[in-house]
């Protein structure tokens, strides 16, 4: 592979998770996630992967890895989260985490071994204060990546005729086949900025279906059975916490 070959691979590979589902615009504090996150060899690697799911082989052809080096190195990203693998039409395919929903949450939510959790932490709350919510939110945007849910328990009957299922956890979690629990990133970081001002445990962070798939075969999530998840919610629930599911009316994979 020597598309990258005399450029900044770092840049690179910044311009090309800016152009996926979330902004992520240039300057120095994203270089300083990046190379805090990135060999130089996973940065040109997913630089240069198509931006949607692909197979091993597109990618192969995509960048110019023989398949033996490329598995090796998609499996080193995925177990990162800078890459996901989902399965689909049988078999494993691939693509490039996004800033939001994905590299941020990813990273904070893994444990274990000598991860530099602290230092992460610091990078990601220095980038998105600033350059991240201006880029996606600072121009009174109102299409957001995440919506609220209700406590079903909680509308007064009178207020509503119905609550559409793709609004109550209840039912998304009914609907779901598989399940995860993580930790929850954005207490995860606070935690370690000495920020987090609760006793909120951090395991409450919910997947469903192939994402959770994903999180439990890269070691980012537990696998719990649809009796746990339910306790989850419940708990969730009692120690006061907002719902908030990923802004989609089908196939919902995490709140």
């Amino acid at each position: 592979m020597g598309h990258t070959v005399g450029k900044d691979v770092y840049r690179t590979l910044g311009d090309k998770i800016d152009g996926l589902t979330m902004r992520a615009p240039w300057n120095n504090a994203f270089r300083d996630i990046l190379r805090a996150l990135y060999t130089e060899e996973e940065a040109e690697l997913v630089a240069g992967m198509p931006a949607g799911m692909a197979s091993l082989e597109e990618i192969g052809r995509a960048t110019g890895y023989d398949p033996e080096r490329l598995r090796g190195l998609l499996d080193r990203t995925c177990a990162k989260g800078l890459t996901m693998d989902l399965w689909a039409n049988g078999e494993y395919r691939y693509m490039p985490s996004p800033l939001v929903v994905g590299i941020f949450e990813f990273t904070m939510m893994r444990t274990g071994g000598s991860l530099d959790t602290k230092k992460w932490a610091g990078l990601f709350h220095e980038y998105m204060q600033d350059a991240f919510y201006r880029a996606n939110c600072g121009n009174g945007e109102t299409v957001a990546p995440i919506r609220a849910l209700p406590h079903e328990e909680v509308v007064a009957g009178g207020e509503y005729t119905e609550i559409l299922d793709y609004e109550r956890a209840s039912a998304i979690v009914e609907e779901a086949e598989t399940f995860a629990i993580g930790l929850c990133s954005c207490r995860h970081e606070k935690s370690h900025l000495g920020e987090k001002r609760c006793e909120v445990p951090l395991d409450t962070c919910s997947t469903f279906g192939k994402p959770a798939d994903f999180m439990v075969r890269r070691g980012l999530g537990r696998q719990v059975t649809r009796e746990e998840m339910r306790d989850n919610l419940q708990r969730s629930r009692d120690l006061g916490l907002a719902f908030c599911g990923d802004n989609v009316q089908r196939n919902v994979a995490f709140l």
